[in-house]
């Protein structure tokens, strides 16, 4: 992406849209680990440091003083949009919070700066989402996750990824033009390692529709039946909701030692479960999960796929019925795991059973692929997306 003044900036992604790096043409930028963010100097200008991490109410910065980091610990104010209204610091070692900025917006985004205080370290304001500005450079943008948006123009940059969704409104316009009411609602949920769900700011019965790819009607029974009033606009944020499906039912009923336990070989494992690759294909087949459905050879999980499922982009993945797949090098199948949506920030989690002797869980693909790397990266089976859903029968 390049800006008329400044130069350019060259984005790194995941095969699943995850954003790792946004790096200019002198070598300097920032890299993205989860939700820590890694200042990277020019090419000749040292090591990447940390420069700040997100938590639940805002961000932790990092200041690097020799081989000390001074901590700054900033609480983010949001409006009923998520807009952050005002930053206060609550670091260690201050007598009293202090507001150190305060934000008004245009109706579209645009900040107002006459008479309030600006934190030149904070990037993330309209939305909570990051700024895309990188010293000298600025490019004017926002990064909502799936895609970018100008405030100026009131425009996103790319087509909507669910635009079939809204065929009555353009692509392009944020908010269906009522910036004042509505906020970037894309059906993301966040799930928990056991397969529930919880609800981010603005998330409804129509998110929940969208991400889980039901009717707007289930949706709104399934919340109805968990006590929840869908009439009063969107849930507060928090909103916890257990799922009963294939796949948390496989993980309530495992007695098998977790990943981390097994990874730490302080657990000896037990005798054989089932697999990734049967659990994926048994998954996304609506056959329980249990003993009995594992796939012996990396040959036979492939020929399911082959047969049975057809290849899908990323954005075109199911909530329960996309199976990623998971490569090394040489293109051989070390891993088979379940879409199992994607949150705000644009993070994909998978249900994934590692090996035959763990629990299955559900966790962001980047913390799978951090824990264990021998899967390789997410690789269809003639170099395509690895991207595989169901065909309906």
């Amino acid at each position: 992406m390049t800006s008329a003044t400044s130069g350019s900036l060259t984005y790194t992604y995941l095969s699943d849209g995850t954003k790792v790096s946004a790096i200019k043409s002198n070598g300097s930028g920032k890299r993205y680990l989860g939700s820590a963010v890694y200042s990277v100097p020019e090419s000749d200008g040292g090591s990447e440091t940390l420069e700040s991490a997100a938590w639940d109410e805002g961000r932790i910065g990092f200041t690097k003083s020799g081989s000390t980091y001074t901590l700054t610990d900033h609480w983010f104010v949001k409006d009923h949009l998520g807009n952050v209204r005002s930053v206060v610091d609550v670091s260690p070692g201050l007598s009293s919070p202090q507001v150190v900025e305060r934000n008004d917006y245009l109706p579209y985004g645009t900040r107002l700066s006459v008479g309030n205080a600006v934190l030149a370290t904070n990037r993330y304001r309209l939305g909570g989402k990051e700024e895309q500005t990188f010293g000298s450079l600025d490019l004017g943008k926002v990064d909502f996750g799936a895609r970018q948006y100008d405030p100026f123009t009131a425009r996103w940059t790319t087509l909507d990824p669910m635009a079939t969704e809204y065929a009555r409104s353009s692509p392009f316009v944020f908010c269906v033009n009522n910036p004042t009411n509505c906020m970037d609602v894309d059906g993301r949920w966040i799930p928990d390692k056991e397969g529930n769900l919880t609800a981010e700011t603005g998330d409804d019965f129509k998110s929940l529709a969208m991400f889980l790819g039901v009717s707007e009607s289930v949706s709104t029974e399934m919340l109805q039946s968990q006590g929840y009033d869908v009439t009063n606009g969107p849930l507060e944020e928090g909103s916890f909701l257990k799922l009963d499906n294939v796949y948390t039912k496989s993980i309530q009923s495992s007695s098998m030692p977790t990943t981390d336990a097994l990874l730490s070989g302080l657990v000896v494992p037990s005798e054989n479960d089932y697999n990734c690759w049967g659990a994926a294909i048994a998954g996304t087949s609506g056959i329980e999960i249990k003993t009995g459905v594992g796939i012996d050879s990396s040959t036979e999980f492939d020929a399911k796929l082959t047969v049975h499922y057809e290849n899908v982009q990323p954005s075109e993945a199911q909530f329960g019925k996309t199976v990623l797949r998971f490569a090394d090098k040489n293109n051989v199948s070390q891993h088979g795991a379940v879409y199992y949506g994607t949150d705000h920030s644009g993070n994909v989690y998978v249900y994934t059973k590692n090996g035959w002797h763990a629990k299955p869980e559900v966790m962001s693909l980047s913390s799978l692929l951090n824990k264990i790397p021998s899967y390789g990266n997410v690789q269809g089976i003639r170099n395509n997306s690895g991207y595989y859903t169901v065909k309906s029968r």
